[in-house]
């Protein structure tokens, strides 16, 4: 991705008629990037947790760094992502009108139908990081923090 995202650089200096295309490429090259840094910090996550646990009878020090690390792998996949999400709301915006964009003359209809489409699935652009919101991430992040809470205090460790 990150050859991708040197490429869309070169065309756009290389002074491309369509430089916006270009905008909408990159946003999809981020997406996508996201979404395979996000499989690799999950990785990374659940090593940090399995170290914590490993450590706990060993050295408590040890385990609650883990547990903290593991509070800023999941706090940059959530900065992350909102950075990456709200560019590329962003960027397709200043194309069309926003996804769920309703006047008085016209409501914005929105329903499931039977057909299966991708998009369909929320009203907004939402549906592109949907996957992702549904692990609940920020949901075990604050659960994550009270563990560590508990796991200081239980250890007296300050």
């Amino acid at each position: 991705m990150d050859r991708a995202l040197e490429i869309i650089g070169e065309n756009k200096k290389a002074g491309a008629r369509q430089p916006y295309d270009f905008e909408l490429f990159r946003t999809i090259v981020e997406l996508t990037k996201h979404t395979g840094m996000v499989y690799l910090d999950l990785s990374d996550l659940e090593s940090a947790i399995t170290l914590a646990h490993r450590t706990c009878y060993v050295d408590h020090n040890i385990s609650l760094e883990n547990l903290v690390k593991a509070q800023q792998i999941i706090e940059n996949i959530l900065q992350r992502r909102e950075f990456m999400y709200n560019d590329l709301v962003e960027t397709w915006e200043e194309s069309r009108l926003p996804k769920g964009y309703q006047t008085d003359d016209q409501p914005f209809f929105w329903m499931h139908d039977r057909a299966r489409h991708f998009a369909f699935r929320r009203p907004d652009m939402s549906f592109l990081i949907y996957d992702e919101q549904l692990l609940d991430i920020e949901g075990y992040l604050e659960k994550l923090k009270a563990y560590t809470e508990y796991f200081r205090e239980i250890n007296f460790i300050k």
